[in-house]
């Protein structure tokens, strides 16, 4: 990130040192210079100077951004799969104890909705910053997000249905296809 700046420092150190160093020059060797430039000339030479000052302060900056986007990116992963997990806990409690409270059902049903609000806002961003290159990964999460979702849920443990082993079996089952998911998202995201 500081690199451009470094450079540039040293550019300005140069021409401050060569600007220094010119009387001398021209007094110890006798140099003659033609102080007629022509005007083109110096605004090649401007131009020149800018562009070589501009472009790699523009392409280190596309690429802190691409690096600050992949960052939320892969947070946005993380944070939901965080919320998964917790939901996946309450179901091994319940299912260990033989028994599921209005508590756990409130807590499964809390990690959905706060799950489901993190899974638009990843695929809101996910599409808003590769757009067609993402399709096939990201419906592949979504497929396995909705799997979950019908393991776990299907129904029945909002009617009050508690959480036994079966049941837990299918959303661990569901679990891991969603974390290969998450985990292939990850790799699209790093690959791009």
């Amino acid at each position: 990130m500081n690199r451009p700046w470094i450079a540039l420092g040293w550019v300005l150190a140069g021409v401050v040192i060569g600007l220094a160093l010119t009387p001398l020059l021209v007094f110890w060797f006798d140099v003659d210079f033609d102080l007629k430039l022509p005007v083109v000339g110096l605004a090649q030479l401007a131009a020149t100077i800018f562009l070589a000052l501009y472009i790699p302060l523009a392409i280190e900056g596309y690429r802190d951004r691409l690096r600050s986007s992949k960052s939320m990116l892969l947070d946005e992963i993380s944070g939901f799969m965080a919320v998964v997990r917790s939901i996946n806990t309450t179901a091994t409690a319940c299912a260990q104890a033989g028994a599921t409270t209005k508590q756990d059902l409130m807590k499964i049903r809390s990690g959905f909705i706060t799950g489901n609000i993190r899974f638009a806002r990843l695929t809101k961003q996910f599409t808003d910053q590769h757009s067609e290159s993402c399709a096939a990964p990201l419906a592949a999460f979504r497929n396995a997000y909705e799997d979950y979702w019908k393991a776990l849920t299907g129904g029945a443990l909002y009617a009050g249905v508690p959480v036994d082993w079966a049941l837990w079996r299918r959303q661990e089952f569901a679990l891991s296809s969603l974390e290969l998911a998450a985990s292939a998202l990850t790799k699209f995201l790093h690959s791009t």
